[in-house]
């Protein structure tokens, strides 16, 4: 794969933060073009926002996944430690989230080149630093393929073509690897709730759609001021019933 590194090696725009270097991650990036005044609540004015039943049911799962895979834990008592850290979501039981496990387990090559669980990247850019936890990582030099894994919790079924935080980790690990990347690399998406997958082949014009998402992003976020009005809200409400500043919106603060 022939990637363009420009973004790395030459100076394109300065990003300021106010403490320290910016710090970029896929769900940050995206909760900006999901709703700008929720992006301003919590990483402007850095109100708490505390977890809702799908983030910790989310948590649960991928905690108890790497314990499996890379501890040895057995299913059943992994997810029970998670439970026990993380406390019960509301609408989910023991046993709904453990066959979440086993379903995602059942998914997992029996005897990998290499398999890496929960792996954190992260990038250097003239931008600021981009990072991401990857799920999963299977690595298999002998056909010349490296898979990127991300479980999802949720019932809906997306395609793995359209999601923008695989082909954003693709990017980054191109960045990283250089010449060292295979010469195929896939992405998944994983849902164990209806034990379900979607994948994708990324190309070379994936990758660099990704770095152009990337740079159009953080460069929209840094021509913002510190005014709220200047903060969109969502168009889609959908966005709102999870919000944890929705109230501040309707309102009218």
């Amino acid at each position: 794969m022939s990637i363009n590194h420009e973004l790395v090696e030459e100076p394109i725009v300065e990003v300021k933060e106010k403490k320290e270097q910016a710090k970029w991650s896929y769900s940050r990036l995206s909760l900006f073009e999901r709703c700008q005044r929720q992006y301003f609540h919590k990483y402007i004015e850095e109100l708490p926002t505390p977890p809702s039943n799908p983030m910790r049911t989310g948590r649960i799962l991928h905690r108890s996944l790497e314990w499996v895979l890379k501890y040895g834990y057995e299913p059943s008592e992994a997810v029970r430690f998670s439970i026990y850290e993380e406390g019960m979501p509301g609408g989910e039981s023991f046993y709904t989230l453990l066959q979440m496990v086993e379903n995602a387990l059942y998914l997992v090559p029996a005897s990998p080149t290499e398999i890496e669980t929960e792996i954190y990247i992260y990038l250097n850019t003239t931008l600021g630093l981009v990072r991401g936890y990857i799920d999963l990582l299977i690595d298999d030099p002998v056909n010349d393929t490296l898979e990127l894994w991300d479980y999802k919790s949720g019932w809906q079924e997306n395609e793995a073509s359209d999601s923008k935080q695989l082909a954003l980790y693709a990017w980054i690990i191109s960045e990283l690897r250089g010449a060292a990347l295979p010469s195929k690399v896939i992405g998944k998406l994983i849902f164990p709730r209806i034990n379900s997958y979607t994948e994708v082949v990324f190309t070379p014009s994936d990758l660099e759609n990704a770095r152009n998402w990337f740079i159009r992003t953080v460069m929209m976020i840094a021509a913002k001021s510190s005014q709220i009005d200047e903060w969109e809200l969502t168009s889609e409400k959908k966005h709102c019933e999870t919000c944890a500043f929705v109230g501040r919106c309707a309102a009218g603060l």
